[in-house]
C-alpha cells in the first residue's frame, strides 16, 4: 500500500461526525423549543379574544347561540399548524358567516386586528411545524460540513502485514507498517495534507528485503462535496514503485451521499533507476465505520 492520502478531510475522524451531531442537535432544540414556548400562548390568546369578539357581535344583536358557533368557528386558531388556511381566506369565512350581520366600523376594526395576530400566529406556528424537521436537519449539517471540512486533523495507524500470492496457503509476513499524516487549513477553501509511512519487513522473508520510506503532500481546493488535488509522493526502497521513485497526481472527488465518494485521477509514476508510467486511478469509496473501535463511556 502506498500512502497517497485517499481519505475525506471530513470523515478523517469520528470526532467531526459527534461534533456534527452536537451542532445539529443543539441548534435545532434550542431554535424549536423557544418558538414553541410561544405557540401555545399566542394561540389561547388568539383563541379567547375571537370567543369574545364574536360574543360580542352576538349578544349586541339577540342572535342565537348557533350563530355565535358558526362565527367562532370562522377565526378558530385550534387546530393541526400545518392545516390552518391563511388570513385571508380567514376574512372569507368570516364575511360568509355574517351574512346578514353588517358590522359597526368598531367591530370591522376589531376583526382586522385578529385577522393580523392570527396571520402572525399561523407563521409561528408553521416555523414550528415538525414536518420540515428532515430539510432543516440536511441545512443544518451542510452549514456544519461547508464550515469545517477543511479542519486540522492527525491521523495515525500502524499495524503488522502480509503479502499472498496466488492462494491463501501463500500468504506470508511482511512486517510492520506505520502511517502518520496531518494537515493544515487553508481558509474555507482547500486544505493542506502532509504524510508519511514507514514499512520494516521484520521477519526478512523476502531476499533482499529491505526497510522503506514514503512521504508525501497533497493540496485540496473546493467546498465539502467536490474538491480537486494535487499531490506528490516520494518513495525510497518501495518496490511497488520500482525502487525510489517520485509520483505525481491529479485528481478530484465527489460526494455521493454520506461516506461515498467517487474519486478520478491521473498522474506520473517515475522511478530514479528510469522510465515512467502513466497512472490512471479510480473508483467508489466508502467509508463504513459509524464509531471509533475503542471509545470510553460518555
Amino acid at each position: 500500500w502506498v500512502p497517497i492520502d485517499g481519505s475525506d478531510p471530513y470523515d478523517r475522524t469520528n470526532s467531526a461526525a459527534r461534533a456534527l451531531q452536537g451542532a445539529v442537535g443543539q441548534t435545532l432544540a434550542d431554535g424549536i423549543a423557544r418558538r414553541a414556548e410561544q405557540v401555545g400562548p399566542a394561540r389561547d390568546s388568539l383563541f379567547i379574544r375571537v370567543r369574545r369578539f364574536v360574543d360580542g357581535v352576538v349578544d349586541n344583536r339577540g342572535l342565537p347561540d348557533a350563530r355565535f358557533d358558526t362565527l367562532s368557528a370562522a377565526l378558530d386558531p385550534s387546530g393541526d399548524p400545518g392545516a390552518l388556511p391563511s388570513a385571508t381566506v380567514r376574512r372569507a369565512q368570516f364575511d360568509a358567516a355574517l351574512r346578514d350581520i353588517v358590522l359597526t366600523e368598531a367591530e370591522a376594526g376589531q376583526r382586522d386586528a385578529l385577522l393580523v395576530e392570527y396571520a402572525a400566529y399561523r407563521a409561528l406556528a408553521e416555523d414550528v411545524d415538525l414536518s420540515d424537521l428532515d430539510n432543516e436537519i440536511e441545512a443544518a449539517r451542510k452549514a456544519f460540513r461547508d464550515a469545517t471540512w477543511n479542519a486540522p486533523v492527525v491521523h495515525l495507524a500502524a499495524g503488522w502485514t502480509a503479502r499472498t500470492g496466488s492462494g491463501l496457503d501463500e500468504i506470508e509476513s511482511e512486517g510492520l507498517r506505520a502511517f502518520l499524516g496531518a494537515s493544515a487549513k487553508l481558509d474555507t477553501w482547500g486544505q493542506l495534507v502532509g504524510h508519511a509511512e514507514v514499512r520494516y519487513p521484520v521477519l526478512r522473508t523476502v531476499p533482499g528485503d529491505e526497510a522503506g520510506l514514503a512521504v508525501g503532500g497533497r493540496l485540496l481546493a473546493g467546498t465539502a462535496t467536490r474538491r480537486v488535488s494535487v499531490e506528490g509522493l516520494y518513495a525510497l526502497n518501495d518496490d511497488r514503485l520500482g525502487g525510489d521513485a517520485y509520483r505525481v497526481l491529479v485528481g478530484g472527488e465527489v460526494r455521493l451521499g454520506n461516506g461515498t465518494y467517487l474519486e478520478l485521477a491521473t498522474g506520473l509514476n517515475l522511478p530514479e533507476s528510469g522510465g515512467s508510467e502513466i497512472l490512471t486511478l479510480g473508483g467508489l469509496r466508502y467509508a463504513i465505520r459509524g464509531d471509533r473501535r475503542f471509545d470510553g463511556p460518555r
